[in-house]
């Protein structure tokens, strides 16, 4: 085996080592839970990054110390390796982590990249996007992470810190995101929007068997609606179709904006599922028609080239967003030409016709 490579990644809930060939395949991996919030920025995280390579070299029974090691961060990630920002691995924000791995490391040679941008260069090089320059790359995990390729390039910004889609604001009256504001995208499409809607269905009342099951409406999880849902519960279903009305309407946005040849869809949660899926693909169809060519969509797997999805739900479509009150706005007629009335005064019909008032304008009959 020859040019092989270790890759981490840390994620909001777990960190995954794998060792990796110049083809892609994937001779053996480790993983450990992502470690909690410490006083010292960054520390605990090379800590497990470590461990997770140890575990890596005993799996693949041969020592990994001359490999080159490349690691994905979730957050944003400077041209520096400093980790400005990362609301889901908070154990690790503002820590400048291209110091602290290369302590924790050793003499190893480290590459570190934002978690998305690292799997978009993959689907790229390997994946779902090759043959492809134009595509956004969504990463549907504990949040929502983004990789933009442009002209066959990455796209990394003025700073690094380009393909933070999971922070878009949709909602400004919504739930608090981590990162400080209210109704980012990923509260209600990730991994983390999943679990939170699922709790709000069940204190509502909502997927009964699931609170009889579980015992407590507030301790159903996001794993519990997507097994209900791959069991056929009509509950689950719903909840997992508001879930895809909200990843829809992100995908809509980003097409208006980047006009992207193709998204390709990846991470673990239900949305890139065929279950999770069903009403994310009419809605963003539907809400994508009439902007020019159809955008096609893939699932971040080698195994799935298939492009667009067929059009519609197999449910019949996904059911809307948070209900609101709907307001019917009346289409006003225009103004009608003065005309005179049998009085000889010059009178003009006010906008939409319900009333009459005189004119007052001494020329208007001559108009």
């Amino acid at each position: 085996m020859t040019g092989l490579t270790v890759g981490v990644d840390v994620g909001g809930s777990k960190v995954l080592a794998v060792l990796a060939d110049a083809e892609g395949a994937v001779h053996a991996e480790a993983r450990h839970a992502t470690p909690p919030h410490e006083d010292a920025p960054g520390v605990v995280v090379a800590d497990t990054v470590a461990g997770a390579i140890d575990d890596l070299s005993r799996e693949a029974g041969r020592a990994l110390d001359g490999l080159p090691v490349g690691v994905g961060l979730p957050g944003m990630l400077d041209r520096d390796g400093v980790l400005a920002v990362s609301p889901n691995l908070p154990s690790a924000s503002g820590a400048d982590m291209a110091a602290v791995l290369a302590a924790r490391l050793g003499g190893r040679a480290v590459v570190l990249a934002n978690d998305a941008d690292a799997a978009a260069v993959a689907e790229h090089r390997l994946g779902a996007a090759r043959g492809v320059d134009e595509f956004v790359l969504v990463t549907l995990g504990t949040g929502i992470g983004g990789g933009l390729v442009v002209d066959g390039r990455l796209l990394r910004g003025a700073h690094g810190y380009a393909g933070e889609i999971g922070h878009v604001v949709v909602d400004p009256s919504g739930p608090r995101c981590p990162c400080g504001r209210r109704g980012c995208w990923e509260r209600y499409a990730s991994g983390a929007g999943v679990a939170r809607l699922a709790r709000e269905a069940a204190v509502s009342g909502r997927l009964a068997s699931l609170v009889a099951e579980v015992g407590d409406p507030e301790a159903v999880r996001g794993e519990d609606v997507t097994h209900a849902a791959a069991a056929g519960d009509r509950e689950a279903l719903a909840v997992l179709d508001e879930v895809g009305w909200w990843l829809a309407l992100g995908l809509a946005n980003l097409a208006a904006i980047l006009d992207p040849g193709l998204f390709v869809l990846g991470g673990t949660w239900p949305g890139t599922s065929r279950v999770g899926s069903a009403g994310a693909w009419s809605t963003w169809w539907r809400q994508s028609s009439g902007r020019g060519p159809a955008r096609s969509a893939r699932r971040c797997s080698r195994r799935t080239r298939s492009g667009a999805p067929p059009r519609g739900s197999p449910r019949g479509g996904p059911r809307p967003g948070p209900r609101r009150a709907r307001t019917r706005s009346r289409r006003r007629a225009p103004p009608t030409r003065p005309w005179r009335s049998r009085s000889g005064r010059c009178s003009r019909r006010a906008l939409g016709g319900r009333r009459r008032r005189a004119c007052t304008r001494r020329r208007c009959a001559r108009s």
